[in-house]
């Protein structure tokens, strides 16, 4: 059956207003918007860091049905998932900041009686026919708002390609997947017309830097995303962002860290998903290997670190990011390790030396590979250790495993040079 776009018309109305530390969006529109999909389980309960404005003037907890504060609604009974449960939840988990949500839609309401906004996106709605074929007129219809940014400023049009009916092809409404996966498509429209390069780091200690003000290891989760004075920690990664957001503000660029303390390659697999693919980067920097040694040496278990699975793991990381987006732009850090500051008192900083360089020609290796940008932080630090001798052995990096500020400026400026955003 062809599928052709436009039966309806659904708005979303984006103001991109900042109130009580909410990321305000206005959604209007017709039936589908004001949420026909069936209420499940998975759509029950409160929406992370996304809030809605109820009748109250408050913002409260966002659950669904989201339209059931709004002022033209049909009755509450009506009203199920719409689009903007997933668009909403999307933009909270992409962006790390709070959503708010002002929702007001009626079934069967027309274009004249919506409002022009900041930023306007429509959606192209799949039109199906009992005998699968589509009006002339619907088809010309179609071809226009596909084009509406040619001759309205501000706006964009998503696809419905591939969505569902809730009933059958006589119901001009979307199933509940068929809402969300809409949602979706109109997050990353947003984020697509309204930000710039989203640039994501990941890695150990070493770029966690206690961001998103913690004092332990914690989940990306679990730390603070809207306090903008910890949102990056202290460190390399830190030093990258402030340098391009503070000399390039037009650009917008978005920066995200998800570094952990004490992670290993596996525990970057285990949040993978949820801290790298769902976040869409366009740009991902990975600095892993340094703790796989350590608690391997730590263990004592006897047993040959596997480095074909260490890289096995990596690689499949990586295929994992470019099937979700192909244009990844990768960088791959070297890890590293020098006998300096409590190393020294280590007596198997040889074994552990060699190791760990082997992960780094690993690494060197997989970016050869798959055309990504390598940073040789290792060989970096062997040269400034042998080159700029200091009056003390922790000048760069104070406990063998984690660079002072001295050393992480360094690093930042190999990143900065090497990776080149501009």
């Amino acid at each position: 059956m062809e599928k052709i776009f436009n039966l309806l018309l659904f708005l979303l109305l984006f103001q991109g207003v900042r109130a009580q530390d909410y990321d305000l969006y206005l959604c209007i529109g017709q039936s589908n918007m004001a949420g026909r999909g069936t209420l499940t389980e998975e759509t029950s309960g409160a929406i992370p860091d996304v809030y809605l404005f109820n009748d109250r003037n408050e913002f409260e907890k966002a659950t669904n049905p989201l339209n059931r504060y709004s002022t033209i609604r049909k009755e509450l009974k009506m009203q199920g998932v719409g689009p903007a449960y997933s668009f909403a939840k999307t933009m909270a988990i992409q962006t790390g900041r709070k959503i708010g949500l002002v929702v007001n839609a009626r079934g069967g309401s027309s274009i004249q009686s919506n409002l022009p906004g900041l930023f306007f996106v429509a959606g192209e709605i799949a039109s199906w026919a009992p005998n699968g074929q589509a009006s002339e007129n619907i088809r010309a219809f179609n071809e226009m708002i596909s084009h509406i940014s040619d001759f309205i400023p501000n706006t964009a049009c998503v696809s419905s390609e591939g969505l569902m009916p809730l009933i059958d092809y006589s119901d001009p409404h979307f199933c509940t997947d068929s809402q969300i996966v809409l949602g979706e498509r109109y997050a990353q429209k947003v984020l697509e017309n309204t930000s710039g390069l989203r640039v994501l780091f990941i890695g150990d200690s070493i770029t966690d830097g206690n961001w998103g003000n913690v004092c332990s290891p914690k989940p990306s989760s679990e730390r603070s995303l809207g306090d903008m004075n910890h949102i990056y920690g202290s460190g390399y990664m830190y030093l990258c962002a402030s340098y391009y957001q503070g000399n390039y503000p037009e650009k917008e660029y978005d920066f995200f860290n998800r570094g952990i303390s004490g992670n290993t390659l596996l525990d970057l697999e285990k949040r993978w998903k949820e801290d790298v693919i769902e976040m869409n980067p366009d740009v991902l920097s990975v600095l892993i290997g340094t703790n796989d040694i350590h608690h391997h040496l730590r263990s004592g278990n006897g047993k040959a670190f596997d480095f074909e699975v260490w890289e096995r793991r990596y690689r499949a990381l990586l295929d994992c990011s470019l099937k979700a987006n192909p244009n990844l732009k990768i960088i791959l850090a070297a890890p590293f390790v020098a006998n300096t500051g409590n190393m020294r008192k280590s007596k198997n900083f040889a074994e552990r030396d060699s190791m760990v360089r082997r992960c780094a020609a690993i690494v060197e290796r997989i970016a050869h590979d798959y055309h990504a940008i390598y940073l040789p932080y290792n060989t970096m630090f062997d040269e400034l250790l042998k080159t700029c001798p200091t009056s003390k052995d922790t000048y760069w990096i104070w406990d063998g495993l984690h660079p002072t500020p001295a050393g992480h400026r360094r690093m930042a400026d190999m990143w900065i040079e090497r990776v080149g955003l501009l």
